[in-house]
Parts: C-alpha cells; sequence; structure tokens
C-alpha cells in the first residue's frame, strides 16, 4: 500500500519536473525569439521583400543601428503585417510601406539631441535650431527621404526655399550649405563665410590707399546672390544718392553712360589723385579731384 503511494508521489514529481522544463525550456526559447524578432535587423531579412532596405541599411550610417530603434509598431500592426503576409503574399513593396510606422522626429532626437551612440549632436546646430526647433519640420522632410539616405541633399531645400533657384550664374551649382553653415556657423552667411572663398576681397588683401569705407557692411548689402538681376554695381545709387547729383557725376554717369565702377575700382573705391590722373586722360585732359567734385 505504502509502496503503491510512494510510487505514485514519484510518477507525480517526475511529470511536474518534466513540465517545469518545458516550461523552463518554452520561456527561454521565447525570450530568444522575441530577442531575435525586436533586436536582430536580419530578421527582417526573413521576407523576401525587404532585402533591398536591408542592404540599403548595411551601407548606410545607421548600420549599427537596430531596426526596432527607429521602426516601432504596436502589436495589432505587427500582427496585421504578418496577416497580409501570408494572405496577399505581395511580390514589391508599397510605395511608401508601412505606413503607419513612419520615423517620427521624437524618436530621431533620442540619439541626436544628448549625441547617444555617437549621433551627431544637433542641439548647437543653427540649421536644426530653426527647421525643427522653431518651425516643427519633421526630420524625415530633409533627411531619408530615400531608403536609408540620411545625407540630405541640397535639392531639398529648395522644395521650401524656392526662391533660392535664383542664383548668379557664377554660384548656380554650388551646394547651399557652401555659403549657409547648417550645423555650425551663422545660417544667413556674413563677410566671414565670404572671404572663405574671396579672400581676394578680404580687407587685408587690400591696398593701403583703398577706402575702409565700406567694411562695416556686409557683403550681401551689394551682392545679392539670389537675385541675378540685380548686380552689385547697380547698389551704388542705394547709398550715394547726393554723390549722384554732385560735381561732375551726373554727366559722367547719365549723359555718357559711364558706371560708378568705371571709375571707383570695387573694393577699392578711393579715386586718388595719381589714379585720377590716369582714369581722366583716358577720354579728356585731366583735371584735379576738386574740380570733378565741384557744382
Amino acid at each position: 500500500m505504502h509502496s503503491n503511494n510512494r510510487g505514485t508521489i514519484k510518477f507525480k514529481v517526475m511529470i511536474g519536473l518534466l513540465v517545469g522544463l518545458v516550461v523552463v525550456a518554452m520561456g527561454i526559447g521565447s525570450l530568444h525569439f522575441y530577442d531575435y524578432t525586436e533586436n536582430d535587423p536580419e530578421f527582417c531579412l526573413s521576407c523576401h521583400l525587404m532585402k533591398d532596405a536591408f542592404h540599403s541599411w548595411e551601407t548606410s550610417v545607421h548600420k549599427g543601428v537596430n531596426c526596432h530603434t527607429c521602426h516601432h509598431a504596436t502589436l495589432y500592426e505587427k500582427n496585421m503585417m504578418f496577416v497580409k503576409t501570408i494572405v496577399d503574399r505581395p511580390t514589391e513593396m508599397p510605395e511608401r510601406p508601412h505606413e503607419q510606422i513612419l520615423v517620427p522626429s521624437t524618436l530621431c532626437i533620442t540619439c541626436h539631441l544628448a549625441e547617444k551612440n555617437g549621433a551627431p549632436k544637433i542641439s548647437r546646430s543653427k540649421g536644426h535650431s530653426l527647421h525643427w526647433f522653431k518651425e516643427n519640420i519633421e526630420c524625415t522632410s530633409c533627411h531619408a527621404t530615400e531608403l536609408h539616405k540620411f545625407e540630405p541633399e541640397q535639392k531639398f531645400c529648395v522644395n521650401c526655399h524656392a526662391h533660392a533657384t535664383n542664383m548668379i550664374p557664377k554660384m548656380k551649382d554650388m551646394a547651399c550649405t557652401n555659403c549657409h553653415n547648417f550645423r555650425t556657423g551663422r545660417l544667413m552667411p556674413g563677410n566671414k563665410e565670404c572671404i572663405e572663398c574671396h579672400q581676394d576681397k578680404s580687407p587685408l588683401a587690400q591696398s593701403a590707399s583703398a577706402s575702409r569705407a565700406h567694411q562695416p557692411f556686409e557683403c550681401n548689402n551689394c551682392h545679392q546672390v539670389h537675385n541675378p538681376k540685380k548686380e552689385a554695381k547697380t547698389s551704388c545709387t542705394e547709398c550715394h544718392q547726393g554723390a549722384m547729383k554732385r560735381g561732375k557725376h551726373p554727366i559722367h554717369i547719365k549723359n555718357l553712360g559711364n558706371e560708378c565702377t568705371t571709375c571707383h575700382t570695387p573694393h577699392q573705391w578711393r579715386v586718388t589723385p595719381k589714379s585720377a590722373a590716369k582714369l581722366c586722360s583716358q577720354c579728356h585732359k585731366k583735371y584735379s579731384l576738386g574740380t570733378f567734385s565741384r557744382k
């Protein structure tokens, strides 16, 4: 009688241990499966439609970032994608896959605001300060408009800044960020940015006789890059209205059709007695600058 009870107890213990081992094994397997589906980008590759997306991710700057760090989906959305894959068996990606799983800026800043995982920090970027913090423009409006291509192209600027397509001929092939320093410098370029290319126009490069009168002004007061119809040499009258009426200026400009820069060399400006003698003698006998300036 007692031996039968002991046998029954042993049987129950064995069954309990076996069930426990099965539960533990299933738990461990479930954890590994969950970790694989959520944290291993190769799981995405198990769908044949994701090959292009996977390979473009592999060569992108985000290749060390897990897919689900950016692409979040609810349990319902995940199940619907699974059912759709089984039932519809699609052969190509829709134009915008998983419409509800666009990557919002709130996910981008989890890395890029605090410089997490070596991501470029945007909190001190002048361009991001205006476009995202102030204007609330989504990151994906400029970044990742193509599959896993995160570096924005210059063409995206004109999606909003259509007027910027007008450029003076010499600069029409330049990138916007050559002048508009998006990350570190001034978003609106100043003299410092201009002189990086135009070093010969720097005040330090001018002769000792050059006028310093224009140095307090920005280059774009005269040089309006995005207004090709307005040449720099036509800007003089905006400040020098009085000079146009003084002395022999009206005769030389209005009557003879000369321009200001005919006599006033750009970025030198000052006409000295020595340079005047050479300039004036090209057309008539020389006379003093004092005579030129008198009415």
